[in-house]
């Protein structure tokens, strides 16, 4: 599909691609690690997070965050205090789970909607190092597009 929009549109995409996963690499179940053996992509090391081109001439990134409190597997939301992760919404407390019991748990879309409104009290310094990832994936891109 890249090369056939490519030719189509005469010049290369202006802005990358990036998938960003949870850090769930141990699991066989979890998305980044079926993408990872789906795709084939070997010996990288997400630990520390990072982000890795997917493929060399176009502009396709994965990127993860860090694994965080000794984990060997991480979710997006182990980057928040343990404080907001227990912060409880009208007696509910927060549950990861796709499947639970709405008169005891409030689940990630209330979550992210408690994030939203209360954004300018809660610490994201652990989302930093994503952000920089992020970032960098994009400094990349631009490197490509300057060589062309």
């Amino acid at each position: 599909y890249f090369a056939y929009f490519k030719k189509l549109s005469e010049k290369p995409p202006q802005n990358p691609i990036i998938l960003i996963f949870d850090n769930e690499i141990k699991t066989g179940k979890r998305p980044l690690k079926k993408f990872l053996d789906a795709s084939k992509l070997k010996g990288i090391d997400f630990k520390e997070g990072g982000y890795k081109k997917i493929l060399s001439e176009e502009n396709l990134y994965l990127a993860t965050h860090q694994l965080v409190d000794d984990k060997n597997e991480c979710e997006i939301e182990d980057l928040f205090e343990i404080s907001l992760l227990a912060h409880k919404i009208n007696g509910k407390e927060f549950s990861r789970a796709s499947d639970f019991d709405i008169e005891k748990y409030y689940g990630k879309d209330h979550f992210s909607k408690y994030v939203y409104s209360n954004y300018d009290k809660i610490n994201f310094s652990n989302f930093k190092p994503l952000l920089n990832y992020i970032n960098d994936a994009i400094k990349d891109y631009e490197s490509y597009l300057n060589v062309l």
